[in-house]
């Protein structure tokens, strides 16, 4: 029996760059990075085409030979990630391997770098934070200033932090030159 993979679209938003394509689940939350190599894959999971041709079309993609296993590998760890939607039934001589075993066994005869999904979890709206610029009002307990500045309790806005007292240095966020006072406070 043939297999058609197919690739997720739904409740999913999708970014393509030059190597790799970024998948954020908006059902869990959750972002993804395909490599190169998992996202040629996960794009020819379209259907119409079988295992099989899968791996003829990566392997011309990369000018390599690229076995079936590998292909299998890769949808294993999309389905994993919930990143396709038909049922992946591995080859009977992948049974009960783990991903080890089975890149072992398929070994490195081509030089197309093995499939990888990374995967991030996003966290929802309300506990998303944003930095608050330099010299903007601040809450030193709620609040979290942009890198280089710390929120002043005194004054309650964000400022410049720096590391030594005289240090005149320059920072993201900051004015491109300041001078550290005793309490670690950059001061113009």
């Amino acid at each position: 029996m043939e297999f058609y993979p197919i690739n997720r679209q739904s409740n999913i938003v999708i970014q393509e760059l030059e190597n790799e394509i970024l998948i954020y689940d908006l059902n869990r939350n959750e972002a993804f990075c395909l490599n190169e190599t998992a996202g040629i894959i996960w794009q020819l999971c379209d259907g119409t085409k079988t295992v099989a041709e899968i791996s003829q079309a990566v392997g011309k993609k990369f000018n390599a030979n690229v076995s079936e296993g590998f292909v299998w590998l890769a949808l294993e760890q999309l389905k994993k990630d919930k990143l396709i939607e038909s049922q992946v039934a591995p080859p009977t001589e992948f049974a009960g391997m783990n991903r080890r075993e089975i890149v072992r066994k398929i070994g490195f005869a081509s030089m197309v770098a093995l499939p990888v999904v990374a995967s991030l979890i996003a966290p929802i709206s309300v506990n998303a934070q944003s930095c608050i610029a330099f010299l903007a009002m601040c809450n030193p307990v709620m609040d979290t200033c942009c890198p280089g500045s710390i929120c002043d309790g005194m004054s309650s806005t964000c400022n410049c932090m720096c590391v030594n007292p005289g240090d005149c240095i320059v920072q993201t966020s900051c004015p491109s030159t300041v001078n550290c006072n005793m309490s670690g406070v950059c001061a113009p």
